[in-house]
């Protein structure tokens, strides 16, 4: 199965990181911590460096996933097999 709702999740939080801090690794914890000790909270640089790492966590999951489709069926393959209809599309 493929998790998109958690990734979803992340890039919210990440877009919105003048309001939120998100932690989207478990290394990061420690940074958060001593960032709090040490300004009290979280400072808007920090908060956009945490959303610059969330943006690249989802953007490699999202490559992944591309690589394992692409590997099960060309891309013209799914071009043909697969019309957009979505109303954001320009090819409809």
């Amino acid at each position: 199965m493929i998790d998109i709702g958690g990734p979803a999740l992340v890039r919210a939080a990440a877009k919105n990181h003048k309001f939120v801090t998100v932690i989207s690794s478990i290394e990061q914890y420690k940074d958060a911590v001593k960032e709090l000790k040490e300004q009290g909270g979280f400072s808007p640089a920090f908060k956009r460096q945490m959303a610059r790492e969330a943006f690249r966590t989802t953007a490699s999951l999202d490559g992944s996933i591309a690589a394992y489709f692409e590997a099960m069926v060309p891309s013209a393959a799914v071009e043909a097999a697969a019309p957009c209809r979505s109303t954001c599309c320009p090819r409809k």
